[in-house]
């Protein structure tokens, strides 16, 4: 099993492993949700609960594997950058905070 640690000031305990999918769906060849939930189950059967995604379409495997079980697990996201084909912009305004 994986062993908990305190994460940041607002006593939030996660396993010492997280991890991170952005790989799932971008960066590393086609996405395979069949595959990245297969990746998402052994890994909480090996005890991992802490999980972090990309922007995009990132998110579907998280939200097919851990739909009506959210409170199993911790999620976080990153915001403050848009993607463009040309370019990455930063975007760290208050108002594009709900967005991300």
């Amino acid at each position: 099993m994986v062993s908990k640690i305190t994460l940041g000031t607002q006593e939030l305990r996660v396993g010492r492993i997280g991890l991170g999918c952005m790989g799932m769906s971008q960066w590393y060849g086609a996405m395979d949700d069949t595959e990245s939930v297969r990746t998402l189950v052994r890994a909480v059967e090996r005890g991992v609960d802490f999980f972090d995604y990309g922007p995009f379409t990132n998110k579907r495997p998280l939200q097919r594997e851990f739909a009506g079980r959210r409170e199993e697990v911790v999620i976080a996201t990153k915001f403050g950058f848009h993607l463009h084909p040309a370019r990455l912009n930063r975007r760290c305004s208050p108002t594009h905070f709900p967005d991300a």
